[in-house]
């Protein structure tokens, strides 16, 4: 064989191995990044997992502030009912003791809004409180006039006795206002209780 044909086979074995060596790095290269790149995503992924969403914490959030203004208006809604409850059972009392045992008061299912609303029970309990007579009233009122007569009979005596501003109106009364009808209730009990303390033994 001649120089020139092995110098040709050198060449070409020379440059098989340079392109072997050369494809082998690019292959490891390729490999790495691949490697790191699947990697990254195994990470990402563990990271979503373990970590909730703005938008899934702002969610639960707005769960949880939901679920306790809920209980909280729970918790004023029977507090209510008890304050309410408290007052029948002192107006069921003080009729008892004013000899009106045809007035029935169901303290555990009445409603001040509804049993007040005509004026009657309300002139039986200032009467009783105040010692004098609220006047003729309608016994048996029909329509929304009759029952706003005896409340503005009720009203005059109220404010004569308070002798400051009533904590609430014939209005409030009439419509069934229980804000303002426990106010007044209240007032009505305080005042006379100081009353009571004042009267000598």
């Amino acid at each position: 064989m001649s120089e020139s044909h092995r110098r040709i086979k050198s060449y070409s074995f020379t440059n098989y191995t340079n392109n072997y060596k050369n494809n082998n790095i690019t292959y490891e290269n390729q490999f790495n990044t691949n490697t790191l790149m699947q990697f990254k995503d195994d990470i990402s992924k563990k990271n979503h997992h373990v970590a909730p969403s703005i938008s899934s914490i702002s969610s639960f959030s707005s769960q949880k502030s939901n679920d306790l203004n809920e209980m909280l208006k729970k918790y004023e809604r029977r507090k209510i009912r008890e304050k309410e409850k408290k007052y029948l059972e002192w107006i069921k009392e003080c009729l008892e003791d004013y000899g009106e045992d045809d007035i029935y008061i169901d303290v555990e299912n009445d409603r001040l809004s509804n049993i007040l609303s005509d004026g009657i029970i309300l002139a039986y309990l200032i009467e009783y409180l105040s010692n004098r007579s609220v006047g003729d009233i309608y016994l048996h009122p029909k329509i929304r006039q009759d029952k706003y007569y005896n409340l503005k009979k009720v009203f005059y005596l109220i404010k004569d006795e308070l002798f400051v501003p009533a904590k609430a109106t014939e209005y409030d009364v009439e419509c069934g206002d229980l804000s303002a009808i426990l106010s007044l209730l209240g007032q009505l009990k305080d005042h006379y209780h100081r009353m009571d303390l004042k009267e000598p033994v």
